[in-house]
């Protein structure tokens, strides 16, 4: 029996000094979910990829009524995505709030979930991935990433450290 001694593993933890709003239908990197995997031989990798985030509607949306829709996919490179960008088949996903004000008169903190993007690749041989995201559309459905604005029913802004780890199994 043979062991593999030389596998990789990436572990990214990311502060985030500010917040990231999805208010458009363009897809857009989410900030803290990229990563290059120095994988310059190109080798087949098996991965996991598991991203976690934080996620609320967007406050300065006048249309915004505690809801968010999200569409996100993952991503691949080797390149740093200047010109080779694939998305990977079968990673996408939505996350959603759609509940206004959730049984609440102050509201905005019912709609801030935390999330977990958790996928795993077999045969991976590309060096970068990351996560990309749209809004559904821009008028009701927009939302912050990574800390809010308003947060116990006052103006009080907070942000929330991303977590990223890539290992190969």
């Amino acid at each position: 029996m043979t062991y593999k001694v030389d596998k990789l593993c990436i572990f990214q933890n990311t502060s985030h000094t500010s917040h990231q709003t999805i208010n458009s239908t363009s897809y857009t990197e989410v900030s803290g979910s990229k990563c290059d995997l120095n994988n310059t031989e190109q080798r087949n990798m098996n991965l996991f990829y598991k991203f976690n985030f934080q996620c609320g509607q967007n406050p300065t949306s006048p249309y915004s009524d505690d809801h968010y829709l999200i569409h996100m996919k993952l991503q691949s490179s080797n390149d740093n995505f200047s010109s080779d960008i694939n998305d990977i088949p079968g990673f996408k996903f939505n996350i959603a709030h759609d509940s206004a004000y959730a049984g609440s008169t102050a509201g905005h903190d019912y709609s801030i979930m935390s999330y977990t993007a958790f996928m795993i690749l077999e045969n991976f041989n590309k060096r970068y991935l990351r996560l990309v995201a749209r809004a559904y559309d821009t008028t009701n459905f927009t939302g912050m990433l990574h800390g809010y604005t308003f947060f116990d029913g006052a103006s009080s802004t907070y942000y929330y450290d991303t977590l990223l780890q890539i290992v190969e199994i």
